[in-house]
């Protein structure tokens, strides 16, 4: 059915023929206008869980600094921040800051007798332990005992300490002689060695026993010495008289040095 016209319409030439003139401005109209884009439903975006971020490491009160970082497990590596040497304050506090001499001195002074004291150990631990680290003789172990006495020490507590240990066989003239020339032997004379343990206070039969049992000759040890330093005969006399007075100076009698220098002495075998 064709479409019923009403009284006092308008109507305007058209693409299809004999148009309405309302309906033909809406089609201008709508054409005029820019089309509208309808509104898409985007998904939600789904996020990739990121691990947690944990800090591992010491802080100080100058803030820290990031040593690394695992991204795998998100674990980040701090260190404590610290200033250079030169900036470092040397008081715990700034109460402890002074810039009196006086006051600082006494404010030190307070503090070290606020200390607690370490209790010191006895006289005859002290003892032992020096002779824990080596041999001693009487005398040189009573010097080092009395020197480290204090006030309230009583000083005759020291022969006590050192017959006690004589008696326990800790301490022994006889055992500091021997071990004494054993050492020295590869280096000195048998009359240096002999002024050195009667300076230590050793008596005469232990100095004795003591050289009996250095092994070898003077002679050989003065061989070993002479080889180490200089190992050629001396070709002057000047020569001569400075090998001399190296080796009398380390103890060594004439007797020896004579030989070693006339080449009169075999080398021992280990030498050879």
């Amino acid at each position: 059915m064709g479409r019923n016209w009403e009284e006092g319409e308008l109507f305007v030439w058209g693409d299809d023929g004999l148009v309405p003139a309302d309906s033909q401005e809406k089609a201008v109209r709508s054409a005029a206008e820019p089309a509208r884009a309808l509104p898409l439903e985007t998904p939600p975006v789904r996020r990739s869980e990121e691990p947690a971020v944990r800090r591992v490491g010491r802080s100080s009160g100058l803030g820290e600094i990031v040593t690394g970082v695992d991204e795998a497990s998100g674990i980040v590596r701090t260190a404590p921040k610290v200033l250079p040497r030169r900036q470092r304050s040397t008081y715990e506090s700034d109460d402890d800051f002074c810039n009196d001499p006086e006051e600082l001195e006494s404010r030190q002074a307070q503090k070290k007798a606020a200390r607690p004291k370490k209790e010191r150990p006895s006289l005859f631990v002290r003892a032992i332990g020096s002779l824990a680290r080596r041999e001693y003789s009487r005398r040189d172990l009573e010097a080092k005992l009395r020197r480290s006495l204090s006030e309230d020490e009583d000083p005759d507590e020291v022969g006590r300490v050192l017959d006690r240990l004589e008696g326990a066989g800790y301490l022994s003239d006889a055992r500091f002689a021997e071990s004494r020339a054993r050492s020295r032997s590869r280096v000195m004379g048998d009359a240096r060695i002999r002024r050195e343990l009667r300076q230590c206070g050793v008596a005469g039969e232990h100095v004795d026993a003591a050289m009996d049992e250095i092994e070898e000759p003077e002679e050989v040890r003065a061989y070993r010495l002479w080889a180490r330093r200089f190992g050629e005969l001396p070709a002057d006399r000047k020569e001569r008289d400075r090998q001399i007075r190296f080796m009398m100076y380390r103890g060594f009698g004439m007797s020896a040095i004579s030989r070693v220098l006339k080449g009169a002495v075999e080398p021992p075998d280990d030498m050879a």
